[in-house]
C-alpha cells in the first residue's frame, strides 16, 4: 500500500445499494457519485468481485440519434447521387461521334488551366502529359452534373447510355 492512499470498505448498505443500482441498468459513474467515497474504478472492481452478470452497453439518446442523423445522410447521398446521374444521362448523346483528339484542347487563344487555379465551374479534361510544364485542364464551362464540358463528356462517356450511368449510382 502506498502512503497516502485511502482504503474505503463497503458497507452492507453500500453494497445493497450497488447491485440494486446496477441491476436497474445505471452506469458505474452514477453508482459512483450517489455512493459518496467510491470512484466509478472502485465500483467496477466491486461489481467484478461480487460476479454481477455483464451488462452490454446501453444505447444512449446520443447513438440512437447518430445512427438516425446517418441513416438520413446515407439515404440523401444516394437520392443526390441518382438526381446527378439523371442529370449527367440527359447531357450526353449516346450517339455522338468521338470527337478527333486534335480537337481535346482548351479554346483559341486560352492555356490550359493549371490544377491550383481550377474553379469549380471549369472543366476537368486533362490536356497535355502530366510530366510537362504545360500540363493543364480544358478550363471551359462545366456540363450540368458532369465534370466536363459537353464536348469532353460527350468524348468521355461515348457508348454508354443513361441506363448504364443509372445502374452505376444504384
Amino acid at each position: 500500500m502506498s502512503k497516502g492512499v485511502k482504503m474505503s470498505h463497503w458497507t452492507q448498505e453500500q453494497v445493497s445499494t450497488l447491485k440494486d443500482l446496477w441491476n436497474k441498468g445505471h452506469s458505474a459513474g452514477d453508482i459512483a457519485q450517489r455512493i459518496n467515497g467510491f470512484s466509478r474504478n472502485a465500483v467496477i472492481g466491486k461489481v467484478h468481485r461480487l460476479g454481477l452478470s455483464r451488462r452490454t452497453p446501453r444505447v444512449t439518446e446520443v447513438r440512437v440519434k447518430r445512427r438516425r442523423i446517418t441513416r438520413k445522410a446515407n439515404a440523401i447521398r444516394r437520392e443526390r447521387k441518382t438526381e446527378i446521374c439523371e442529370l449527367v444521362a440527359a447531357r450526353i448523346n449516346p450517339n455522338a461521334k468521338p470527337m478527333p483528339e486534335s480537337t481535346l484542347v482548351p479554346l483559341e487563344g486560352t492555356t490550359p488551366v493549371k490544377l491550383l487555379d481550377l474553379e469549380h465551374h471549369h472543366c476537368r479534361w486533362p490536356i497535355g502529359d502530366p510530366q510537362d510544364a504545360g500540363f493543364g485542364f480544358c478550363g471551359c464551362q462545366k456540363a450540368a452534373g458532369t465534370p466536363y464540358c459537353e464536348a469532353h463528356a460527350n468524348r468521355a462517356y461515348q457508348g454508354r447510355t443513361a441506363e448504364d450511368l443509372l445502374e452505376e449510382a444504384a
